[in-house]
């Protein structure tokens, strides 16, 4: 699961959509399963925006970082070569997105898959 979502966030991150899709289908096996992966796209945005925080602070070192922010030295290197395209403020959209997009799911509006589609596409 959070490999997964690693090599999800690079694809959304590089634009390889159609990569991120087909990783999607390949973890998508239920509801549930869906749910597991939009909490990690919000634990991962999450974490993205801290990193960035600290990176935006001047501190570069992904330990010093893992360090200050509480992570995982392993979370925050995958996340750093990433920092240079995900500004802060497209990292603050995409949070508020997937909250909007649990709160429809959850509701009924929208059906679990389509909104992970959604978020691929918005992201």
């Amino acid at each position: 699961g959070e490999s997964v979502s690693f090599a999800l966030l690079d694809a959304l991150v590089r634009g390889n959509r159609e990569l991120a899709v087909s990783l999607l289908r390949q973890e998508e096996t239920s509801d549930d399963a869906v749910f597991k992966l939009l909490g990690l796209f919000a634990w991962q945005v999450r974490q993205a925006l801290m990193v960035r925080d600290e990176y935006d602070r001047g501190v570069t070192a992904p330990d010093m970082i893992a360090a200050t922010i509480g992570a995982k030295p392993f979370s925050v290197r995958k996340i750093m070569p990433l920092i240079p395209k995900l500004s802060l403020p497209r990292l603050k959209h995409s949070l508020g997105y997937l909250s909007d997009l649990d709160h429809a799911i959850k509701t009924g509006q929208i059906r679990p898959g389509v909104a992970l589609d959604l978020f691929v596409w918005k992201f």
